[in-house]
């Protein structure tokens, strides 16, 4: 009996049905809430069991485990993670010869591992302050076969390396310390690097005036707005079916506390 009623209260078509006075009652709104919510966690537990990519730059790309660091989980399993930036992201990959990535704030290893089966011929240099993002990238590179060789995860960036006669693209995402590292790069070897730069103006005001000023002698300059949240549930799958949408937000929702920036900067010189 309770099942009977778990389904004729979940399903929309029967919950038409029922009389205005049972659709208002306090209880019964919440009992059906609550169910609508426990089937919602069901099946997105049962979708992404696998951990895999399902669509974007990076599919086919597996995580190890359901971890992801410092960000959103689940808008880089569906492929809408920065979704703004992957066609300019392809492009930069298509049209340049890059013989190094660079990803300053790696996290787990969302781009430094989907880059690297994409463009197998890349160095790969993972960079972040913290342990546990370090030891998630390199499990997540393990996982998708990347070779040992091909790849240097470090806390500490050797900008050195920007002397050889190489061309770099350089993913920077390190809350606040962007204009800090494009410092630290000399002046001669600016030029060999294109960059993608998440600009946190709400934590250093302005940052993205800044840095564009720092580079606009050097490279041509794109500026790419964040996109609510909000309007980013049409990136759902069709076939993943949820009732409410709180668990559709819930699956896209990348958490920026405002509209942010992205500088992408492609060198001119």
């Amino acid at each position: 009996m309770i099942k009977l009623l778990k389904h004729l209260l979940v399903n929309n078509t029967s919950w038409w049905f029922y009389p205005t006075f049972l659709k208002k009652n306090p209880k019964i709104a919440f009992q059906r809430g609550e169910w609508l919510k426990n089937y919602d966690k069901e099946t997105i537990k049962n979708y992404f069991k696998k951990s895999i990519v399902l669509n974007g730059i990076f599919k086919g790309l597996k995580y190890p485990s359901l971890d992801s660091f410092g960000s959103a989980l689940y808008p880089k399993l569906i492929g809408s993670y920065e979704y703004e930036i992957q066609d300019i992201l392809k492009q930069l990959l298509s049209n340049h010869n890059y013989n190094t990535f660079v990803d300053f704030g790696c996290a787990e290893g969302y781009y430094l591992t989907g880059i690297g089966i994409s463009k197998n011929e890349l160095k790969l240099i993972g960079v972040d302050v913290s342990d546990t993002a370090l030891s998630l990238s390199k499990k997540m590179l393990e996982y998708n076969n990347i070779e040992p060789k091909r790849y240097q995860l470090t806390k500490n960036l050797d900008f050195a390396l920007f002397n050889e006669n190489k061309k770099f693209l350089l993913i920077v995402d390190c809350e606040g310390y962007e204009s800090i590292l494009i410092d630290k790069i000399e002046q001669k070897n600016i030029s060999k690097i294109d960059f993608i730069i998440e600009c946190h103006d709400f934590l250093i005001p302005n940052i993205t005036a800044k840095l564009v000023e720092k580079l606009k002698k050097t490279h041509q300059i794109k500026i790419i707005k964040s996109t609510p949240d909000e309007d980013k549930i049409t990136y759902l799958p069709a076939n993943l079916y949820l009732y409410t949408k709180a668990s559709k937000l819930n699956l896209v929702a990348e958490g920026r506390p405002e509209i942010m920036n992205w500088i992408i900067a492609e060198s001119i010189l």
